[in-house]
């Protein structure tokens, strides 16, 4: 009975010790709290007004705005006559929780237009991580064009020019040449004890571990520089994916009737953010809709010997940089411009 009375206090001590930790953590904001749901009409979104912290290539500290998004927020009901919005659509590149949002090309593409036009623009987030172009198509249609924007960039690489997503998002279907939005997907990242689960901080930290684990990089951490060195050099340009798939096109039917539905547009436009084929860079031309390449400012980064894709914080590759960031802003700033020109 003895031994008993001591595991149950020994069991009790390590729960309340577990929840002392769990408290500190969600005050203390170490942990990136839960800050995306699952909305019945347009899938994944951001939570309203809710703090965001991410380190895992760069370092992010920021938050969400009150209508859910990234960036400013606007007037839904009243667009001011001198404003002019820009809506962002793309995957975990526009995203950009990889640099404070004073380095996101956004905020530093407004800041050149607002110095440079008398309108008041407001360079719109609607980026959400692993879309393709036929999710932003219909993220576009669901909620975008509620905002009214002046000018809707669509940011592609040669992975998003193929639909296989739904999941958590709403899926787009073919019927009789014939695009048709099914609101018919799962409601909830996770249901039940799991997604209880899931919320807590402890979770979140154990399933970063895991994720360190499994990517090798667990080492490096607890041992610094006595741990074997797997690290890219900042100088050193790693093998870009893109010269793999310039010669093979991507686009599938679903994505490139998309194409054509956004072709009928006059204020939309594509962006690549990496060179895709020949075939479809052709097809988007032949569709008319403006396209503005990125190449240019990645290739300023390289000329500088700089790995476009390299954080010196972390020793990870992965999302373009703050580097990236700025010449980014610097060619939309001039590109933008010349679209919404009278």
């Amino acid at each position: 009975m003895k031994t008993l009375k001591q595991i149950l206090l020994f069991c009790c001590t390590i729960l309340v010790l577990l929840a002392c930790y769990e408290v500190m953590l969600t005050f203390g904001e170490v942990i990136p709290p839960k800050y995306r749901e699952v909305d019945n009409e347009i899938g994944l979104r951001f939570l309203s007004n809710k703090n965001v912290t991410r380190f895992n290539e760069g370092f992010f500290i920021g938050s969400t705005n009150s209508q859910g998004n990234l960036g400013p927020t606007v007037n839904l009901v009243n667009k001011p006559p001198n404003e002019k919005r820009v809506a962002l659509m793309g995957d975990s590149y526009v995203v950009g929780q990889q640099v404070f949002y004073r380095q996101h090309f956004a905020q530093q593409t407004e800041n050149l237009l607002n110095n440079s036009h008398q309108e008041n623009f407001k360079l719109l987030n609607f980026g959400m991580n692993g879309y393709q172009l036929a999710d932003m198509y219909v993220r576009y249609k669901n909620l975008v064009e509620r905002y009214q924007p002046d000018l809707t960039l669509f940011f592609v690489a040669p992975e998003d020019l193929s639909y296989t997503s739904a999941g958590l998002n709403p899926k787009i279907d073919l019927i009789d040449n014939e695009l048709i939005i099914e609101n018919q997907f799962s409601k909830s990242e996770s249901k039940g004890v799991k997604a209880k689960i899931e919320e807590l901080r402890l979770w979140s930290m154990l399933s970063a571990c895991k994720s360190l684990i499994a990517k090798k990089q667990a080492s490096s951490i607890l041992f610094g520089k006595f741990a074997a060195d797997n690290s890219v050099n900042e100088s050193n340009h790693v093998k870009n994916s893109e010269t793999l798939t310039l010669d093979h096109p991507s686009l599938d039917l679903i994505t490139m009737k998309v194409v054509e539905q956004l072709s009928k547009s006059k204020n939309v436009a594509v962006v690549l953010l990496k060179p895709i084929s020949t075939v479809d860079l052709n097809q988007i031309k032949l569709s008319g809709i403006p396209i503005i390449d990125l190449a240019p400012a990645i290739n300023l980064v390289k000329k500088r010997e700089i790995n476009p894709v390299y954080w010196s914080a972390t020793k990870k590759t992965g999302h373009y940089n703050h580097y990236v960031h700025k010449e980014m802003s610097v060619i939309l700033d001039e590109e933008i411009s010349k679209l919404l020109q009278p």
